[in-house]
């Protein structure tokens, strides 16, 4: 997969969507022997502390997770130890395969992600999950007593546990699942909801507005949205709410048939039923159900064409078409309303302009890739990094590499050749390109006009 530099990739996430595209002018960020190392845990006096080995000038590059307000979490112990200390990491959903644990470091409002993904992996993630681990110093047993989270200076509730924190994409609302004796809460805002013998899978809505959660009372499961609880389940999986949250959608499993359903309202029974993703608009969802071995979309209660496999359904910005890769026999296609693009050995994920349904993906030839814009294949690349939009939808960027050499390409211009090149970002005026470059022992950020 693309970029597996060991130490830094070129992306600032805040909560899961890509921050402002503005960069500064072209400068030199440092020298690769200043950004090997991560902090080190340190023991000053009984408490634990960070050091930096290194100057790290490229630590500014590593992905992030911020929140508006400052917000801290405490484990308070029964009986004090040599050094205790919390050790983090995000858990980064999405429609890849499997779910990435990251560790990360915390500084102030924001966690510092301190492991190399490849770029389609945090550009498709939907969801950042925060988790909080307690650590005794030379694995000295710790007994806490009680957890605590703090926003904006004011303490919320104690509990047993909070294994799982959750921040709103807009960064204002922050809530997390916990534990007290033998029932769990869902705490949003500082504020706890009712409890439940288990509580799991807390998201919030694209907008912040709403948010929504897993909740098992006796053996049945439901999802509760804004405090309201939907039917009764088997089981449930990961709510998605649309944008404004007016609607939720989730897979659920009754007795032992997999449906799609949309505000309590359950569809046709499948084998197995994937995550559901809405339009832009709110009025369409559609998701991937496999029946008798084969895999189709299903768009509200219509079903589109089964192939032996389907992934990654995604509606453009106008929520007019929908796209997903397609695969059948040893042949892959991007299908755009039910119309089929052109074969490859295999293609990625659909990318919509941020404006009206331009769509451009990665796709494979033989050894070959190559980035297709609006179903007409471009030149072909040793590999190439998932493209990127201008603000006006009419220019596509991406890094590709030659031989081992890698470049950032935008329509038919080529920046002069790397060792390695980060994502490529347009400012907000779609005039520039900008992207991380690793030139000998330089890191660099390069600039570079689009025309």
């Amino acid at each position: 997969m693309y970029a597996r530099w060991p130490f830094v990739i070129v992306m600032l996430f805040f909560l899961g969507a890509a921050a402002a595209e503005d960069f500064p002018d072209e400068h030199k960020l440092g020298d690769l022997i200043d950004g090997y190392s991560p902090d080190v845990l340190i023991i000053e006096q009984g408490r634990p502390g960070t050091a930096d080995l290194t100057h790290q000038p490229i630590m500014a590059l590593y992905p992030r997770v911020e929140s508006e307000s400052p917000w801290e979490i405490k484990a308070q112990r029964v009986q004090e130890r040599l050094v205790d200390y919390i050790m983090w990491s995000v858990l980064v959903h999405g429609p890849f395969a499997k779910t990435k644990e990251v560790p990360a470091r915390k500084e102030g409002r924001k966690l510092i992600l301190l492991e190399t993904l490849p770029t389609t992996i945090f550009k498709s993630a939907d969801r950042l999950v925060l988790k909080p681990e307690l650590k005794g110093y030379e694995d000295s047993v710790v007994t806490p007593a009680e957890w605590t989270v703090s926003i904006d200076g004011e303490a919320g509730p104690a509990f047993d546990e909070i294994p799982f924190i959750t921040l709103s994409p807009d960064g204002k609302r922050l809530g997390y699942i916990a534990q007290k004796g033998l029932r769990w809460y869902a705490v949003v805002d500082g504020r706890a909801g009712p409890d439940h013998s288990r509580v799991e899978k807390l998201v919030f809505s694209p907008d912040g507005g709403s948010f929504a959660y897993c909740v098992m009372d006796e053996t049945n499961w439901h999802v509760v949205v804004d405090g309201r609880r939907g039917p009764p389940f088997t089981r449930v999986g990961w709510p998605v709410l649309s944008r404004g949250g007016k609607s939720v959608g989730y897979c659920a499993i009754d007795g032992t048939t997999y449906h799609g359903v949309r505000d309590g309202k359950k569809g046709d029974g499948y084998d197995r039923v994937e995550r559901p993703v809405f339009s832009p608009d709110g009025k369409r969802m559609a998701y991937v159900a496999t029946s008798g071995g084969e895999q189709l979309v299903v768009i509200g209660d219509d079903e589109q064409e089964e192939y032996d496999g389907v992934k990654w359904p995604a509606f453009s910005a106008d929520s007019e078409a929908l796209a997903y890769m397609a695969r059948d026999g040893g042949e892959s296609h991007m299908v755009v309303n039910e119309k089929e693009g052109p074969g490859f050995d295999q293609v990625d994920f659909p990318v919509f302009a941020p404006r009206g349904h331009r769509l451009a993906y990665r796709a494979r030839e033989g050894v070959k890739w190559l980035m297709v814009v609006d179903k007409k294949p471009d030149r072909r690349f040793a590999e190439v990094s998932q493209p990127v939009f201008s603000p006006d939808g009419k220019k596509v960027a991406f890094a590709a590499r030659r031989g081992q050499k890698w470049v950032a390409v935008v329509g038919k211009k080529i920046s002069s050749k790397f060792d390695w090149v980060g994502r490529v970002r347009f400012d907000d005026a779609g005039e520039r390109v900008g992207f991380g470059a690793i030139d000998g022992s330089e890191t660099w950020w390069k600039v570079m006009k689009v025309e």
